[in-house]
């Protein structure tokens, strides 16, 4: 499974829970109609996940294979108005693996 979650470049809240999300949180989006709703990482599930920044990519394809789910992790470029890749998230147990691996 790869799935989508995004950095959030302004304050937000959740739409589940209704807490305050500042800016740099992950949240999961959900298109409703013609609105985004942003889920925070307890109500999207997130929690057993840790996050991989980019720059390591041998520690980034390590974690991602060792991971039975990995969630890439977008951010919004206001300089190039675009979605930029900003790492993955894995199962905590992947990242540890990779890491030994690693160091090896």
């Amino acid at each position: 499974m790869n799935d989508t979650v995004y950095e959030l470049f302004r304050p937000s809240r959740c739409h589940g829970c209704d807490k305050k999300l500042p800016a740099g949180a992950i949240v999961k989006l959900l298109d409703q109609a013609d609105d985004r709703e942003a889920y925070c990482v307890d109500c999207s599930h997130l929690q057993s996940f840790v996050l991989v920044q980019s720059g390591n990519a041998q520690l980034t394809r390590l974690a991602g294979k060792y991971s039975d789910v990995k969630i890439t992790v977008m951010k919004w470029s206001d300089m190039w108005k675009c979605y930029e890749r900003r790492g993955i998230m894995v199962r905590a147990e992947a990242l540890t693996r990779a890491q030994s691996e690693l160091k090896k």
